[in-house]
């Protein structure tokens, strides 16, 4: 059977990058195919049922304040990512076969019993981030890549400044493109993510074109 618009010489199989929307990343601003530039910043989050009714008040006014501050377009993102822990528990079940004593036995499986229902329960691990493109200068037709990264520098410099008056801080990642390498890695497979952290050798593997563009420019 014939498939009408296949081309000879074309690989049928797609790949992370076919889909990716990312181009390149550079600077710690990510350009994407589209041909727009965004910037992403990772926040640590506060428990705000824990504060008091004072500092309860005094957040929401503070990011109410955030909001009014930062006019532009931005987008709050939350990441879950779900504790593995097969491993551990199949190296218990081998310590509970193996044990001789039926008090001790019992006590191990009562324990993989509770981190089992922890981890259905509780056991997610929660990641979140403030996203902001750059936005064209009207009446401007081209802009440089250094217009690009003032304008987005100068945002993300005014959202920490005021998250910050939140109770929030951001992370300040000494390689911000690998930091976002490694997102972008934990969002295409968050199983592996948990299993095998990103490294050096695999960068190449898994995004040779936005190392290729962060090291040749």
């Amino acid at each position: 059977m014939k498939i009408k618009g296949r081309k000879k010489g074309k690989s049928d199989t797609n790949t992370a990058m076919d889909w990716l929307p990312v181009k390149s990343i550079k600077s710690g601003i990510m350009a994407l195919k589209n041909g727009s530039f965004v910037k992403l910043i990772e926040v640590q989050p506060i428990n705000f049922l824990l504060r008091s009714k004072n500092e309860q008040k005094s957040i929401i006014y503070s990011f109410r304040e955030f909001l009014k501050a930062c006019l532009f377009p931005m987008q709050i993102s939350i990441q879950s990512l779900k504790a593995d822990i097969s491993r551990h528990t199949s190296r218990m079940k081998e310590f509970r076969d193996t044990e001789k004593n039926d008090n001790a036995r019992e006590l191990i499986s009562a324990y993989i019993d509770l981190i089992e229902e922890l981890q259905n329960t509780e056991g997610v691990k929660r990641r979140f981030y403030i996203s902001f493109p750059f936005v064209p200068v009207p009446g401007v037709n081209t802009h440089t890549n250094e217009d690009v990264q003032k304008q987005l520098e100068e945002k993300a410099a005014k959202v920490k400044s005021f998250i910050k008056l939140c109770g929030n801080y951001t992370e300040t990642p000494e390689n911000e493109d690998r930091h976002l390498l490694k997102i972008l890695y934990s969002c295409l497979n968050k199983r592996a993510y948990e299993i095998k952290k990103l490294s050096t050798g695999m960068d190449a593997h898994l995004f040779p074109v936005l190392i290729g563009k962060t090291e040749e420019e």
